[in-house]
């Protein structure tokens, strides 16, 4: 994530380096020379890559942290099931059936 934070200062100050380019550059003239167009090259490549990697750093970082919740959503509600199953026929009598569904789809997916 850290990285991901670093990757996204690149553009805005990538885009700032570019603005200085070409203040500097055409400042001076009004033709645009080789060396002008050469930097405007190089920071246009590193301003889409590093927009490619933060995409696909924050893909990354969402497809861990999904994965890892329903994971572990899948393990809660295994664990309560299996709990509901080795519980006596008086517990059903006594319990409210929409607050055991409610507990086993909702309250697991909050958590």
């Amino acid at each position: 994530m850290a990285l991901t934070d670093v990757i996204a200062l690149a553009p805005p100050w990538l885009f700032g380096e570019g603005v200085g380019v070409v203040k500097r550059f055409f400042s001076a003239s009004k033709d645009v020379t080789a060396e002008a167009r050469r930097a405007l090259f190089h920071l246009t490549v590193l301003f889409i890559a590093a927009g490619v990697l933060l995409a696909l750093f924050r893909y990354l970082w969402r497809r861990i942290a999904f994965d890892t919740s329903r994971y572990i959503e899948y393990d809660l509600r295994e664990t309560f099931f299996n709990h509901l199953l080795k519980l006596s026929p008086s517990f059903y009598d006594d319990a409210r059936i929409g607050d055991l569904i409610s507990r086993a789809s909702y309250d697991i997916e909050m958590i």
